[in-house]
């Protein structure tokens, strides 16, 4: 994917950190299982996207290789970025679309 494809190459470095603090103050409202199929997690990811921009997962495995290989594919199946991976938690980013009128 070249930046003229990625949605997410306008964001600036000072923007990504600002996505960063705000990471670090809202709860995990996405639970990932070691088992958890990614169509499920992308499907309870997008239900939180509805509401907000950003959202915090928490994987429960303790293998950290696999958690962030599930990283690039969930930024890939959900359309949205990973803005922070710290541990066994991670944040994901996606503007919501502007509402229909």
């Amino acid at each position: 994917m070249n930046d003229s494809e990625n949605p997410f190459a306008a964001l600036s470095g000072a923007e990504k950190k600002k996505l960063r603090g705000r990471a670090q103050t809202i709860e995990a409202k996405v639970q990932i299982g070691r088992d958890t199929a990614l169509a499920e997690i992308v499907r309870q990811l997008e239900l939180v996207f509805k509401h907000d921009d950003l959202v915090k997962a928490r994987f429960h495995t303790p293998d950290r290789r696999a958690i962030m290989k599930l990283c690039g594919e969930i930024e890939a199946a959900a359309g949205a970025l990973c803005v922070s991976q710290v541990g066994k938690t991670a944040a994901f980013f996606k503007p919501r679309a502007p509402e229909a009128r």
